[in-house]
């Protein structure tokens, strides 16, 4: 008796993803500048991912970047996502985990399932003020 699922042809119509992998690292962002955190350059699957930020600096007018194949998927500062609720909305490609101007605390993270061609980046602009400390991470399988 055969096993899985027909192979038509000599090709799969299911894609074959690797093994989990995670990139992540941390950067200072000078005010004024748009960094990148953490990038991939790959073929695959995101499955998550974060930016994370609670230094003293940090404002809500800052602006987090997830770029997916060179194209921005956020286009909001942290205050622009709150104002979306970005918390509880399954529906957007992010997920708002942290807001807090009074501490200041603020993350997001990204869900999962979401496939890219060429590239997967974080990048983070600091508006106005000090230096501030980020830290990014992206969980994705690539496609073998």
């Amino acid at each position: 008796m055969s096993k899985g699922y027909p192979d038509f042809f000599g090709q799969s119509i299911f894609l074959k993803y690797g093994i989990y992998n995670i990139e992540s690292d941390f950067a200072i962002v000078v005010a004024g500048t748009r960094p990148t955190i953490v990038e991939v350059e790959a073929k695959g699957l995101l499955q998550g991912g974060f930016i994370y930020t609670n230094d003293v600096d940090a404002l809500s007018s800052d602006n987090p970047y997830l770029y997916i194949d060179g194209v921005d998927i956020i286009e909001k500062t942290w205050s622009g996502m709150f104002n979306a609720n970005f918390g509880n909305n399954p529906y957007t490609p992010v997920v708002l985990m942290s807001y807090d101007v009074d501490t200041p605390a603020y993350g997001l993270f990204f869900q999962n399932q979401i496939p890219f061609e060429t590239s997967l980046t974080i990048k983070y602009k600091k508006v106005l003020g000090g230096n501030v400390l980020v830290t990014g991470a992206l969980y994705y399988q690539e496609l073998i």
